[in-house]
């Protein structure tokens, strides 16, 4: 982070494995179309005012967390297992798939 006055920014990261970082990207941004809690977060980021690239990104976080669980536990990714995880949780992602399951 670097500031000036009364402003803060952040710079970009530069140094990292871009390749790695766009394949995250790619594939966050085809998992809107196949993954129900994808779409219901991608909207809930858009909703938020984030562009379509920053709600990528964000959703794309959300994916490598999940990844790196399941790599963690050494078992396949399983969408209904996630989703009951989510609404166990409370998780607010819970409601908003529920609500665009219905639609």
């Amino acid at each position: 982070m670097e500031s000036s006055g009364k402003k803060q920014w952040v710079h970009f990261r530069w140094a990292c494995p871009k390749f790695l970082r766009q394949s995250f990207h790619e594939w966050a941004g085809h998992s809107i179309a196949h993954s129900v809690w994808a779409r219901s977060y991608y909207q809930q980021q858009r909703s938020q005012g984030q562009d379509h690239h920053a709600a990528v990104r964000a959703l794309a976080c959300k994916w490598i967390r999940v990844v790196f669980r399941c790599w963690k536990d050494g078992v396949a990714y399983d969408e209904s297992k996630y989703l009951a995880s989510l609404a166990r949780r409370g998780s607010h992602l819970a409601a908003a798939v529920a609500t665009a399951k219905t639609l």
